[in-house]
């Protein structure tokens, strides 16, 4: 395995205060309706900034006091446009925004769709199961879902930033363009979060040739220490990138055996999930019955 990852910034520190917002137009134009124009400023600020905010500058950068952002926030966190981080204090933007971009938005919704197969992957291979897509440059955990009963409660805070350094990244840009590839590390940049992180776009594509070659990512404390990961993306039917179907688990218990199990089962659940975004996605050509 060939990633890992240096303790997480704080998220009091990830971001500078931001200075408000300037309306697009007057705010007493009678044609405008209010609360939509503020739920655009809240995306367009969340799109300008290359990390998770916190409400606090999220509401000083559109003008607006807490509880109103707050509600405003929920709305769009409900509709897949913002996704709060599992600290439930910070926000980036969501894939929603990327779905309606590619033209998928009737299509499916990732998390809905893909939800009843995590939880059971979670029970039965008893391990902490990912759903990660790219919002933007952005890596974004979209759900998890834990084993029951578990008691580890791994935590692997914000990943925006760890697209070459966690396995459910590197899965995914391994079948990105190379262009897309390299905006990505341009915008985001390749952190050495701890010594076996990759930190060369040369060794990366090196990295992202053997993915593709072998169907499935590994993280070995690249992202965070003691940690480990195994990933499969998925993938529509022209072989866009969807997102990827990961794992993570202690490393001291991803020995060989475990991981060549956890392999498998992510392997054949990744396939299956891909064929049902396929057929979801395909029209229905069905005459109506007379």
């Amino acid at each position: 395995m060939t990633d890992s990852p240096r303790d997480i910034v704080p998220a009091d520190t990830l971001s500078p205060t931001l200075s408000p917002v300037k309306p697009a137009a007057p705010v007493n134009d009678k044609t405008l309706i209010q609360s939509l124009s503020r739920a655009l400023d809240i995306l367009e600020i969340l799109a300008n900034r290359p990390g998770p905010l916190r409400l606090q500058e999220i509401a000083v950068g559109c003008g607006l006091n807490s509880s109103t952002c707050h509600h405003l926030l929920n709305t769009l966190v409900y509709r897949g446009y913002v996704h709060r981080q599992d600290d439930n204090r910070t926000y980036q933007l969501g894939s929603r925004l990327l779905e309606l971009a590619q033209g998928n938005s009737g299509s499916f919704d990732l998390v809905t769709e893909s939800l009843p197969e995590l939880r059971r992957l979670s029970h039965a291979m008893d391990e902490t199961v990912l759903l990660a897509a790219f919002s933007g440059s952005n890596l974004t955990i979209m759900t998890r879902q834990e084993p029951k009963d578990n008691e580890r409660g791994i935590a692997i805070g914000d990943i925006s930033a760890a697209a070459h350094a966690t396995a459910v990244g590197k899965a995914m840009l391994a079948w990105l363009p190379e262009p897309q590839i390299a905006r990505v590390v341009a915008d985001r940049g390749l952190t050495l979060f701890t010594g076996k992180t990759i930190d060369s776009l040369t060794t990366l594509l090196e990295s992202l040739r053997q993915i593709r070659r072998h169907g499935f990512a590994l993280e070995d404390e690249e992202y965070k220490p003691g940690i480990s990961g195994i990933a499969c993306a998925l993938r529509g039917e022209s072989g866009e990138v969807l997102g990827a179907l990961g794992c993570i688990l202690p490393t001291d218990e991803a020995d060989t055996v475990r991981l060549q199990q956890l392999r498998r089962t992510l392997c054949d659940s990744a396939a299956l999930l891909s064929r049902r975004f396929v057929r979801r996605a395909e029209p229905d050509t069905r005459q109506p019955r007379r």
